[in-house]
């Protein structure tokens, strides 16, 4: 099994600190999903408006992340409702 390494970028930390316990160990759960699958492309669906990968967490949360394949890295960048995330409903 593949391990990546998970980068939190400043947004992503601000707005996991400001979710309530139970969303934040969704948003945990999910950070370990995707830490240790082979492929973390497949986790998420590519939007072309964000450039990046949107990971569904429950019905309404996102974690939107992007992958550096060359340093095995996932970079996560924003962690929020869906409506947050993409500026609409």
């Amino acid at each position: 099994m593949a391990s990546w390494k998970i980068v939190k970028k400043q947004t992503f930390v601000r707005q996991y600190k400001n979710m309530g316990g139970l969303r934040q160990s969704r948003v945990d759960l999910a950070m370990k999903d995707l830490a240790e699958s082979d492929d973390p492309a497949v986790m998420g669906r590519y939007k072309k408006s964000t450039r990046a990968f949107a990971y569904e967490i429950g019905q309404s949360d996102r974690i939107i992340y992007r992958i550096e394949r060359d340093h095995h890295r996932i970079v996560l960048t924003r962690v929020c409702d869906h409506k947050s995330v993409y500026g609409k409903d």
